[in-house]
């Protein structure tokens, strides 16, 4: 892990962006913050709290809100890891919600279906719809041409 300490909001979850595997987020989107209290929250207290004075860490702090109101080290790490969580999950929705559909048909039987040629999953009415482009019609077994493009926000 690296040694920099972050001094804005931005920068700090770049860090954790680059350090942290995608596995690890996704356990920080799952878990309550508490459970990170003793492993990656004591990383930040020992790395980006601690190694800097008072005014640096209010300084910081201030990034994530106006008026911080806890300067204690385990209220940062909690204040820096809540919002990376909040961050993570906004990321993962509109990664989900900005996917672009594509409506694809069988010229021969005339069967539709709405898929992302990337591959991304689209979260629709609260739910993960997965979208794959089809090979062939499943109704008649022709090939599905693309015909249009179709942009859905929940």
């Amino acid at each position: 892990m690296n040694n920099i300490i972050p001094k804005k909001k931005k920068e700090c979850f770049a860090l954790l962006d680059e350090m942290l595997s995608e596995e690890d987020k996704r356990a920080i989107i799952e878990k309550d913050v508490f459970e990170l209290h003793f492993t990656l929250g004591l990383w930040i207290r020992n790395n980006w709290i601690y190694p800097q004075s008072e005014e640096e860490t209010e300084d910081l702090l201030k990034t994530f809100s106006k008026e911080p109101q806890f300067y204690h080290p385990d209220d940062c790490s909690t204040t820096i890891l809540e919002a990376y969580r909040k961050y993570l999950k906004r990321k993962i929705k509109n990664k989900r919600l900005m996917a672009t559909l594509f409506e694809y048909k069988c010229k021969k039987c005339g069967y539709t279906v709405l898929a992302n040629p990337k591959g991304h999953d689209v979260l629709m009415s609260g739910e993960i719809i997965k979208t794959p482009v089809p090979d062939k019609c499943p109704e008649c077994g022709e090939e599905m041409k693309k015909t249009g493009k179709v942009m859905m926000v929940d």
